[in-house]
């Protein structure tokens, strides 16, 4: 992994952010295929073809404008063939999930964040070390507090932000969801 990556991971050299972009779109694509990842995010399954190319254009709008920051999870070629995926050509590294700091307001110093994973890539620690890794940016980036909002059903998801200091709002501060789905469970943190 290149030095940039292993910064971003802190003590975890193997799982890294890089800014989204459309060498990952096809990847990320495969990843959301299946609902057991499509569901909690929210998503139509199955997702329609070059779903993930068109999310890459809109977001550039946002960058522009400073009001999100998009970035796949990749991780080293190790990590990759034990969760049994193919490794990316060349030694670069594999797309294993995205994560996004959305809703930036640097008035107010908040953002809130949302992380995702491919099934294969569940319970290896690499949310953990990609989302410690998404805070640190958020620091970077003069944040001072960041809410995240999970599915009630997500536990996995509401374990890791609460490992990582997250606890949990009041139920009025829970986001609406759409299609009569609970609403989700809204957590925060300062940084």
């Amino acid at each position: 992994m290149s030095a940039a990556l292993r910064a971003a991971a802190g003590p975890r050299s193997d799982v890294g952010l890089e800014p989204l972009g459309f060498e990952h779109a096809a990847a990320m694509q495969a990843l959301l295929a299946g609902p057991a990842v499509a569901g909690p995010l929210r998503l139509p399954h199955p997702l329609p073809p070059r779903h993930v190319e068109r999310e890459v254009v809109a977001l550039r709008h946002h960058e522009r404008e400073g009001t999100r920051a998009s970035f796949a999870i990749v991780v080293a070629r190790g990590v990759a063939q034990a969760a049994g995926q193919a490794a990316a050509p060349g030694g670069a590294p594999a797309v294993a999930g995205g994560c996004d700091l959305c809703a930036i307001d640097r008035l107010g110093r908040t953002a809130e964040i949302r992380y995702w994973l491919g099934e294969p890539f569940w319970g290896r620690g690499i949310g953990r070390a990609a989302v410690s890794a998404l805070l640190g940016e958020a620091r970077a980036r003069g944040l001072g507090s960041v809410t995240t909002f999970i599915a009630p059903g997500n536990l996995r998801s509401r374990r890791l932000a609460e490992a990582l200091g997250f606890e949990r709002m009041s139920r009025s501060d829970a986001e609406e969801a759409p299609g009569g789905a609970p609403p989700l469970l809204a957590y925060g943190r300062a940084l």
